[in-house]
């Protein structure tokens, strides 16, 4: 390549060579000073106090207008059949805390703002172990350990409703249930603040590690960790600032200008001006096969599995609210860097999707598009949110997230597991009663195909219209599949059987009446078997049979005495109700 490039230099006049060499060269200086502006240093190892990154101030303002809360908790639970050294497993728990001081870090206010303090070691921390063998010997011995498990749960699940406060707490927890001898059930849980889902393959990877080490008495020999989380916070702040962030900043300005603050889909209640999170979650699954097929569709034009998801999910929110501009959100990893490839904190960056559809569009021309819109969008990842939201300035509105309410995440990545001799371990499934947002899908790669997890906010929608949504996903992700060049509007959204079922067996409402019989009489004979039944209700005010039948009656006999007769046209004139 610098061959070719040298051969190109010598065709042009010296005038002309100088200045692309100087272009060249300082090009060359930019992308050095780009680089080394970019790589975290630590003036001070032995800092313990600093700023919040910007995603963390976000997290700690809304911990702060909350009074606490459990929504930004992250539980992880494990069933572990086998002997379990407990002092192996709490040993290596202190050891991840003093390697990644993020999870011994508390966030004291000072006045409107706070700052990370770094809690010395050694640290105390929750690792409570609850010794339930007596007590449930005779569960197992006549049920099974499933019954065990059972009676667990909700002890459990209360645990991971634990609110932190995050001025006096250090951010993991640990507790443990000893069913027997050889099963265990393990919950571990992290406050978002200090953690994401990468951290946590990170956490279970460290775990593998130093549990086997600490069961033989071994000293550990994980590769020594070059920055902390406080150095990475310090350097965003640095980082992030001037024509840098100037020009991250103008590319979502140029992105989502007039974009729509609220998705207009069909609600099932009123959005209440203070949500309550409440939410529930419906999971579908999408076989191998067909899974397989979905992600050669997208790797012939060079695609991913997310961009085809997320371009499959617009068209589906497009036809359900009969808006062609839709904005979605969806997270980003974050970690540019090599520095904190292997570092517990919370990197994670929420990004806003925003795709403008044609009607007339065929899949590959929503393939194509949510392509690029999905790389310019990573290609600025580092772009904090919150400053995003500060430049767009959007209507703020308590009852609705800003900038999007519906969520995408696809997990395809190979996630670690934790793999100790003697032991084997069984995810245990936590029913979470949260919905950040009004939807969420949730897209999960694994042996079987793929699992789609619906959450919605129970404060809008009802199940049942939530089961047609994740319904609705599939034939449009089955069309897509089958045919790229069909028109991704024109596609039905409900399959042959739901559609009879709709339009003709819904529709049946042909009855059998008597035909020597007027309306008002059927009207007045239910009057005489139901009198005091709710016949008609408005505005608060009901009317039984007997109530509204008198009135009628007196309508009657007014008309009457004004001379109206038989088959006579009366006009009706009064407000609509």
């Amino acid at each position: 390549m610098a061959t070719q490039n040298n051969n190109k230099l010598d065709n042009l006049s010296p005038e002309k060579r100088a200045l692309v060499e100087k272009l060249l060269a300082k090009k060359k200086q930019q992308k050095l000073a780009q680089i080394q502006a970019s790589k975290i240093t630590v003036p001070d190892r032995m800092r313990t106090k600093g700023r919040l990154s910007f995603a963390q101030q976000r997290l700690w303002l809304l911990d702060q207008l909350e009074g606490g809360s459990a929504h930004y908790n992250i539980p992880s639970a494990l069933h572990i059949q086998g002997k379990l050294d407990l002092e192996a497993l709490k040993s290596a728990f202190i050891q991840i805390i003093d390697r990644h001081s993020v999870l011994r870090t508390q966030y004291v206010k000072q006045g409107d703002d706070a700052q990370q303090v770094v809690v010395p070691m050694p640290v105390e921390f929750c690792f409570e172990v609850i010794d339930r063998k007596q007590k449930l010997a005779q569960v197992i011995k006549e049920c099974g350990i499933e019954a065990a498990m059972s009676t667990v749960r909700a002890e459990l699940e209360l645990r991971t409703e634990y609110v932190f406060d995050l001025e006096r707490d250090t951010s993991l927890r640990c507790h443990l249930w000893q069913l027997d001898e050889d099963n265990t059930v393990l919950l571990i849980l992290v406050h978002h603040i200090a953690a994401d889902g990468w951290s946590m393959e990170v956490l279970t990877d460290e775990l593998n590690q130093l549990y086997r080490q600490s069961a033989i008495g071994a000293k550990h020999r994980l590769k020594p960790i070059d920055v902390q989380y406080l150095d990475y916070a310090q350097w965003q702040h640095e980082y992030l600032r001037g024509d840098v962030l100037e020009r991250q900043l103008t590319y979502w300005q140029k992105q989502l200008a007039n974009m729509p603050s609220i998705h207009n889909l069909l609600l099932d209640r009123a959005r209440p001006s203070l949500p309550s999170y409440q939410g529930d979650t419906i999971t579908t699954h999408i076989s191998m096969n067909f899974a397989s097929s979905f992600k050669t569709l997208c790797n012939e034009y060079d695609a991913t599995l997310f961009m085809g998801v997320y371009g499959a999910l617009s068209v589906l929110l497009s036809r359900y609210s009969g808006e062609q501009d839709i904005v979605i959100g969806t997270t980003a990893a974050n970690r540019d860097q090599t520095q904190v490839e292997n570092l517990i904190g919370f990197f994670v960056n929420m990004l806003v999707l925003r795709q403008q559809h044609d009607d007339q569009a065929n899949f590959i021309d929503i393939l194509t598009q949510s392509k690029r819109i999905a790389l310019d969008a990573f290609n600025h990842q580092q772009t904090p949110f919150e400053k995003v939201v500060e430049r767009i300035n959007p209507a703020r509105d308590i009852s609705y997230h800003p900038m999007f309410q519906v969520m995408l995440a696809v997990q395809n990545n190979q996630s670690s597991d934790l793999d100790l001799d003697g032991l084997s371990f069984s995810d245990v499934e936590i029913k979470s009663n949260n919905a950040k947002f009004d939807l969420s899908l949730n897209v999960e790669e694994n042996e079987s195909g793929l699992s789609l997890s619906w959450e919605y906010s129970t404060d809008l929608f009802n199940r049942a219209s939530i089961e047609n949504l994740a319904n609705s996903f599939t034939l449009l992700l089955e069309a897509m599949t089958e045919n790229p060049e069909r028109c991704a509007f024109s596609v039905p959204l409900v399959d042959s059987k739901t559609r009879e079922t709709e339009l003709y067996a819904h529709n049946q409402t042909k009855q059998d009446y008597p035909k020597d019989k007027s309306v008002a009489d059927l009207f007045e004979a239910q009057a005489v078997l139901t009198p005091d039944a709710p016949a008609a209700t408005f505005n608060g005010e009901t009317l039984s049979y007997r109530e509204l039948n008198k009135r009628a009656n007196a309508l009657a006999h007014e008309l009457q005495s004004r001379g109206v007769g038989s088959d006579d046209l009366v006009g009706v004139h009064q407000e609509r109700s």
